[in-house]
């Protein structure tokens, strides 16, 4: 793995106890998939990380391409033909809560040889469980991938519990914002809609693409507010991120989504993404 311009073993890859990320969640990470020693979107997920970080006041010493370079290193000592790498960036080591305590981020890339979804999930799709933890689309937080992760990974928790495999979180006013680990798509009559960044979902790397690829499976893509109930009475919905790509949701709440196996629709769309994302050079 590498850490702060260093390739070492995990045993080796030691952070302080002092690192506001360990201390405080002060920090940001990109999940980016892996396909043939390519990080795909790597461009758009650094874009990302740039963009949590002015908002964070988290000023980072590497370009883009120094990031980007850093990133290839590691595909390369770790050999990484598929799979993914965990990019995690913080605001370093420094005593209290002060950000100027901290005089340089930490730089982390995780290396994973493996991708956790398989197989029979995109046959069967997602069942998912609305969540008690709700979304506040009006901070500015709701923008950012951040190292405090508690209200996303509590949802998802208490969704398993329940049999699900996804939770979904709705914002302040009740309507969809995302899903824990997700965003969310809806299909009706030639349309594709997920809800706009200002109904608080975060800004997904395969959500902005997936938007881009809807023309060619014949559907008009928008952005707009989506209601719980509209999920379950779309003929299609589905799930995307990173590493999951395309998830067909089939159920919600224990009621099945259009006939409660993945749609017509969606198979296609997810073709065409994974035709898209396994061209020579990615994107």
């Amino acid at each position: 793995m590498y850490l702060n311009a260093e390739l070492l073993p995990a045993e080796k890859a030691l952070v302080s106890v002092f690192d506001h990320g360990f201390s405080y969640g002060d920090g940001l990470f990109e999940t980016i998939l892996v396909v043939g020693r390519h990080p795909v979107f790597l461009a758009a997920h650094l874009e990302r990380l740039a963009a949590g970080a002015r908002i964070l006041r988290l000023e980072l010493p590497w370009s883009g391409e120094q990031l980007a370079a850093a990133v290839q290193e590691t595909v390369a000592a770790a050999a990484l033909g598929s799979g993914y790498l965990r990019l995690t960036v913080t605001r370093g080591a420094g005593e209290g809560w002060r950000l100027a305590a901290c005089r340089e981020p930490t730089l982390l890339i995780v290396p994973y040889d493996h991708i956790p979804y398989p197989a029979e999930d995109y046959a069967q799709g997602f069942a998912a469980a609305i969540s008690r933890w709700r979304r506040n689309h009006h901070s500015p937080l709701a923008q950012v991938k951040s190292l405090n992760y508690l209200e996303n990974i509590l949802a998802k928790d208490e969704a398993l519990a329940l049999g699900a495999q996804e939770a979904i979180l709705l914002n302040l006013e009740g309507r969809v914002a995302e899903g824990a680990m997700s965003n969310v798509f809806v299909i009706g009559d030639g349309y594709l809609v997920t809800p706009p960044p200002q109904e608080g979902p975060l800004p997904g790397i395969t959500r902005r693409y997936v938007l881009e690829l809807a023309s060619r499976v014949g559907l008009t893509a928008a952005e707009r507010p989506v209601a719980p109930g509209e999920l379950v009475g779309a003929p299609e919905a589905f799930l995307t991120s990173s590493l999951m790509g395309i998830m067909p949701l089939t159920f919600l709440e224990g009621r099945p989504v259009g006939t409660g196996r993945p749609g017509p629709l969606t198979r296609r769309l997810a073709r065409v993404y994974q035709e898209a994302i396994g061209s020579e050079g990615g994107w």
